[in-house]
Formats: C-alpha cells, structure tokens, sequence
C-alpha cells in the first residue's frame, strides 16, 4: 500500500527546499509521521522541536524545549556567571557534566543547526528518502536560510512547574545581516538572544546577552 504522506515528502524533496513555504511543507509532513509513527531510533530532541518551531512561533511545552534550554542554561551558567561571581544563582553548584566537547556541540548547533541536520537525515533514511538535503552543504545551508526567517523572532521557553532553569528565562531567535567576516556557508548572522533569569540571580533587573554565529 502506497503511503501517500511519505510520497508527498518524496515528490517534495525532488525541488529545492530554499524557501519559507518549501521548509515549512516539509517540517509539517515530517512532523505528521513523528506523531503517527514516533521517532526513529537515535533522534534527540531537535528533529520535534525545530518540526513544532517551524508551525508555531513561540514554543514553550517542557518536552519540546526542555532538552535544548537545559545546555544553553549550563553553557551561560559556566561562562556567563563564573562561580563565586556576585552573580551566581543561589544555591547552585556546578556538577561538571557540561563538557567542553558539549559546549562545543552547543555552539554547532547555534551556528549550522547540526542536530537538526543529523536527525533529519536518520528520518528520511528511515523512510527510504532523499538525503541530498542533508548530505550536500550548499543545499542545507540554502534551507538553514530560509527556516531561518521562518523561526525569526521566534522564542523557546519553559512554561510552569516543570521549569527548572538556572539563569536563563528564554532564548528569541533572530537572523541578522550579513557575516563581518564573509562565509561560503552562512551568508547572514544567527542570533541567539538569550534572556537571563531575574529570579535566584542577585540583579536588579532582567538582562540578555547574544551568541552570534
């Protein structure tokens, strides 16, 4: 029995995806087969939540974000606040599990969106698609592109109980002109706002601070 939602994706990834509307029809199929067959063996957090990110702009659903915000809470925490700074969160202590090699990860990902890379090509391999996307570097940074304006001004956060953050409230997403140094790869600036948390932190008021890549 032919599966008309994969044949879709098929027919879709046989033209460019380097527009708003080619991204988000493809997301929206990918994200239809997540919740009718579940996630393929391996995918992390990024395939669902850049899925959601890509049909609603503001996300803040625990097992959406939750992964995500979790490192870029460690990374601000070991390199935004030190410890024994005036700033430092009331109450925590550095467990050392945030490696350099995960702050490495992390600042891939803020730069070339490498997770959602990965786990996209383990979907698609899953259902015997094209991986052309996802394998050749000019076509995947043309998508980073236009899923960029797509998500522009877009936010992650953690609504209720379940937010367990340190020093961060949110993160607003926003995509800049071109690179100081131009790049092959990327020709525009991915800005990542990240809002610092009031509450546990010894501040008067609420700050942010930018990891551009």
């Amino acid at each position: 029995m032919v599966d008309k939602t994969v044949e879709k994706l098929r027919a879709h990834l046989g033209t460019p995806i380097n527009t708003e509307c080619a991204v988000v029809y493809l997301l929206s199929g990918v994200r239809k087969l997540i919740e009718r067959d579940g996630s393929p063996h391996g995918t992390s957090f990024a395939l669902k939540m850049y899925c959601h990110w890509a049909l609603h702009l503001n996300l803040d659903s625990p097992r959406t974000t939750q992964e995500f915000l979790d490192s870029v809470d460690k990374f601000i925490l070991k390199n935004v606040f030190p410890g024994n700074s005036p700033t430092w969160p009331a109450g925590y202590e550095d467990d050392g599990t945030f490696s350099f090699m995960d702050e490495h990860y992390l600042f891939r990902e803020f730069v070339y969106l490498d997770n959602l890379r990965r786990d996209l090509k383990n979907f698609l391999s899953k259902y015997g698609l094209p991986v052309t996307l996802c394998d050749d570097d000019g076509t995947w940074f043309a998508f980073v592109a236009a899923y960029a304006s797509v998500i522009e001004d877009g936010q992650l956060a953690i609504k209720g109980k379940a937010n367990a953050l340190k020093a961060i409230s949110k993160v607003v997403f926003k995509k800049g002109g071109r690179p100081l140094i131009p790049s092959p790869q990327m020709q525009f600036v991915i800005e990542w706002n990240v809002h610092f948390e009031t509450v546990g932190l010894r501040s008067s008021r609420a700050r942010r601070t930018q990891i551009i890549g």
